[in-house]
């Protein structure tokens, strides 16, 4: 149940990102992701996940540019919050980290640039304790994200 919360608080986190809604963007894009599938093992629409929900990525399209996007993420975080920008195989990343209330998971947020006008989020969030194991995999994936043509 704490899961479900947890992705639902996600969701509702990012979607605060894109209330400035294009009418060029379709809000449901396919995201082309290669992803490790035996660690993510479940499909569904542009979120992954791994048998039993220790972990999960859920990628979406915000019809916003990442200079935008890095002036909202800048301003809706709080003191417990690790936040930036870096630069991972030449691909301009923000990303913003966090430990949840009850300190068992790992909140980590991705954004890059898809094109001027639109960026790539990717939410995530693994067991702490995994942060060696699951975050070079969500880092694989993010940079392979792209819009399907």
């Amino acid at each position: 149940m704490k899961k479900l919360v947890l992705i639902g608080f996600l969701i509702f986190w990012i979607n605060g990102f894109s209330q400035n809604s294009s009418e060029n963007l379709k809000k449901d894009l396919e995201i082309q992701i290669e992803i490790d599938s035996t660690v993510y093992e479940i499909k569904q629409g542009n979120s992954y996940y791994t048998k039993g929900e220790k972990s999960a990525i859920q990628a979406k399209l915000i019809p916003m540019s990442l200079e935008k996007m890095k002036q909202n993420m800048l301003k809706k975080t709080s003191d417990n919050v690790d936040e930036g920008s870096i630069i991972i195989n030449g691909v301009n990343i923000l990303f913003v980290k966090k430990i949840s209330e009850d300190k068992a998971n790992m909140i980590l947020i991705y954004c890059k640039e898809n094109d001027e006008n639109s960026s790539i989020s990717f939410v995530s969030f693994y067991p702490s304790e995994s942060e060696n194991y699951y975050k070079p995999i969500i880092e694989k994936a993010f940079l392979s994200a792209k819009i399907k043509q």
